[in-house]
């Protein structure tokens, strides 16, 4: 049940690219531990306590595929959100490829024509249990791991009650095609209780998340607070103390299987209000909406 930490450091010509170079610091667990089989219970929230103010939300798709959203920051503090598909083997989220996006603006101005996205890394989260797994991670040369723990569990999907998800099964992420390039990441958390995050951009094309807790009532689902955090850093540097969530206004989303209507109300200067017309862009396997 040990854990173990390797450390690469790049090197050129035999000697390190950098004096004192970090390199990329990574961990692993141990043998002699019972190693799950990741299905859609493992699909939630996930964030390392050292790191309170980034994390994230991991769906287990049908046919052994997954997706990961890491919401995250640059190292100066701005708000960053990166994200990947992969495959489900045995224990393993494994994500060759991790991309981010910019160069859309927020609202009715947003053109999907002006959205460059970029390959930045790689990902692998190994879970060691229902509540437990490490995220190496290579990201702009920047190599490390976060020790996760779980924040939330999708209703229908706990890891290893074999429950049925329910219906209509709205956990999952959605989008406007008019809007291709960002987009709503929506957990059930539990009875009437629903987790959002929102993947977008900022009037000048930046990066932009927002996230809150909310309530399920039919098929309206109610975030009155929706949380803008800003402060942190990415990697090593990054210091939960520096994070503050900002407020920065309301969104309701209207769901069923087929699709939805979101709407929203912000606070915040560069956000005009608005809505969009959203459709499905993942299930989570076993979901309440598959056919």
């Amino acid at each position: 049940g040990k854990t173990y930490q390797a450390r690469i450091r790049p090197r050129a010509g035999g000697k390190p690219l950098a004096a004192l170079s970090p390199g990329h610091l990574f961990r692993f667990g141990g043998a002699g531990q019972l190693v799950p089989q990741v299905d859609h219970g493992f699909s939630g929230a996930w964030f390392d306590p050292d790191h309170e103010g980034e994390g994230f939300i991991v769906e287990v798709l049908e046919g052994g595929q997954a997706v990961i959203y890491w919401f995250t920051y640059h190292e100066d503090g701005r708000q960053r959100w990166l994200f990947g598909a992969g495959q489900v083997l045995g224990n393993r989220i494994v994500i060759n490829e991790m991309l981010d996006a910019r160069g859309a603006t927020f609202g009715n101005s947003f053109d999907p024509g002006d959205v460059v996205m970029s390959v930045r890394g790689s990902l692998t989260v190994t879970f060691l249990g229902c509540g437990e797994a490490l995220a190496n991670y290579s990201i702009d040369n920047n190599g490390g791991h976060q020790e996760l723990g779980r924040l939330t569990n999708v209703q229908g999907h706990e890891c290893g009650a074999g429950v049925t998800a329910p219906a209509p099964g709205v956990s999952g992420s959605w989008f406007d095609p008019a809007h291709q390039g960002e987009g709503f990441v929506v957990q059930q958390t539990g009875p009437g209780e629903a987790l959002v995050v929102w993947f977008t951009y900022d009037e000048t094309g930046q990066q932009s998340w927002l996230l809150s807790n909310g309530s399920i009532s039919g098929s309206q689902l109610s975030f009155p607070s929706m949380l803008q955090p800003v402060g942190g850093e990415f990697g090593r540097s990054f210091r939960p103390e520096a994070v503050s969530h900002e407020r920065w206004g309301e969104l309701t989303l209207d769901l069923d299987c087929q699709g939805g209507i979101a709407s929203y109300r912000s606070i915040r200067p560069g956000y005009p209000d608005g809505s969009q017309s959203l459709v499905p862009l993942t299930r989570l396997q076993g979901s309440g909406c598959l056919e």
